[in-house]
């Protein structure tokens, strides 16, 4: 923690004091990168990068109808990525110190001159790079929030018992964090952002369940109010639920599942998943792996991004990657070694060992939200989901349970509750066959899933749904 910070009281709903936190100070964290890259090029280190977090989570949690519990968690982490004589070694710290950085330095010295050299090695970039802080990453007023949290979560619960739920439970949870960069190539950054998250669940029957999830940077942009409300009017409708006939069936898939089931499609782009032999879009760059109608996109520049930063962890300036384009694959994502590799240019995306997504944007579509039911006009619309495995990693068959409300739909017009559905798929197939998208875009995360996404909703044709039940 840091060394001489004043502390922070905070309290529980009743007014107890439940624990003490510390600002978000970072000038410890510097000093120690400092000190570590100074020790590391002193024993002979050709690379070094340091990638410090400082970051604190409060996440108030809700069950029937009232807030059960607040919790605090302060983090502070560095990550260390150190090049010798062409062997990488990389480690984490989540006890932070200046002493046990230095000491972790030697240690990943001895380590590297027992290893072998790489089989593709790329020097750090060099140069000081001036970085583009992403717009609306920072809103003063999460880091102020206080009671007013609770005042959030009361108005969620009261918004969906109006539409109807019986009871009403979830997590709503702000994030400040302060991000610091340290290279030996010169390269020098940090970052400030702030995240709010809500994920709601409302009850009208033990079988009759509504959920919603919203992501934002802001508290002005997160509508807290209306996710309670879809859960609550989502559970009304869930009402006296009649298990699916398997079949398969055009799907409306929300904006949730659509998240869960697209970080998975973006994750697979990654390099190292392709060079792992795990990625079912290994040897298809320039090939059509969707529907024309998706494209694709990772952007910090996108005006509140949850999931943007300026810089990733060798250095590299952060920028808008096109991964799949009107639903051919474009690029897969790298950082400096696997770019080399590949032939082509760090997209940005280190992860020293995985490159990674930081957002999963797709382009809207011309249905108005509104009319998405009677844009299906005959198939299930599943709201979310959980429990997603894969069959083969490399064909990307996959299968994963809805839950809360389904309904099947015909003549654009809800006439029945489901439950017991599986949808049991590839995902690749699935998402070649797109009818149509709406024409509204929201950031949403999940339980299933945290890469932010900025996503509309789905209308998919010709899904395989099995069932649970005999």
């Amino acid at each position: 923690m840091g060394r001489g910070a004043p502390s922070e009281v905070q309290r529980n709903p009743t007014g107890e004091q439940v624990t003490a936190v510390e600002p978000l100070y970072t000038v410890y964290l510097e000093e120690s990168m400092d000190s570590a890259r100074d020790k590391a090029e002193r024993m002979g280190a050709e690379d070094f990068a340091g990638l410090a977090s400082r970051s604190r989570t409060v996440m108030t949690r809700f069950s029937n109808n009232s807030v059960t519990v607040t919790g605090f968690n302060d983090l502070s982490s560095i990550d260390l990525y150190l090049g010798y004589k062409k062997r990488r070694v990389t480690s984490s710290l989540r006890e932070v110190d200046e002493k046990a950085v230095l000491v972790e330095v030697e240690r990943m010295i001895d380590s590297a001159k027992k290893s072998e050299p790489a089989e593709t090695y790329s020097p750090l970039p060099s140069g000081a790079v001036e970085y583009a802080i992403p717009p609306k990453s920072y809103d003063p007023d999460v880091a102020e929030l206080d009671e007013e949290g609770i005042d959030i979560v009361e108005s969620v619960i009261e918004s969906s018992a109006k539409a109807g739920a019986k009871r009403t439970s979830g997590t709503f949870t702000t994030t400040l964090r302060k991000l610091l960069l340290v290279t030996s190539g010169g390269r020098e950054g940090e970052f400030r952002s702030s995240k709010v998250e809500l994920n709601v669940r409302a009850f009208t029957t033990k079988e009759a369940s509504g959920s919603a999830g919203v992501a934002s940077c802001t508290l002005g942009d997160l509508d807290y109010e209306g996710a309670g409300r879809t859960a609550g009017e989502m559970a009304v409708q869930a009402r006296n639920p009649k298990v699916v006939a398997p079949g398969k069936y055009d799907v409306l898939l929300s904006r949730s599942i659509a998240g869960n089931l697209l970080n998975l499609i973006a994750a697979f782009t990654s390099s190292f998943y392709v060079e792992s032999g795990i990625s079912p879009l290994a040897g298809k760059l320039g090939e059509k792996i969707l529907s024309d109608r998706i494209t694709l996109h990772d952007d910090p520049t996108v005006p509140g991004n949850p999931g943007a930063v300026p810089f990733d962890a060798e250095g590299e300036p952060t920028q808008k990657t096109t991964m799949v384009d009107k639903g051919v694959l474009k690029t897969y994502l790298h950082n400096g070694a696997t770019a080399r590799k590949f032939g082509v240019e760090s997209t940005g995306h280190a992860g020293w060992i995985v490159p990674a997504p930081r957002s999963v944007i797709v382009d809207p579509g011309d249905i108005p939200r509104d009319r998405a039911v009677e844009a299906l006009a005959t198939g299930v619309y599943f709201t979310n989901t959980w429990y997603t495995r894969f069959q083969n990693y490399r064909t990307g068959e996959f299968s994963t349970r809805p839950r809360d409300a389904a309904f099947l739909i015909k003549n654009g017009e809800i006439v029945q509750s489901l439950k017991g559905a599986r949808i049991s798929d590839s995902l690749l197939r699935m998402f070649s066959d797109v009818r149509s998208l709406t024409a509204d875009s929201r950031w949403v995360t999940g339980w299933g899933f945290r890469v932010p996404c900025h996503l509309p909703e789905f209308i998919l044709k010709d899904v395989n749904i099995t069932s649970g039940y005999k």
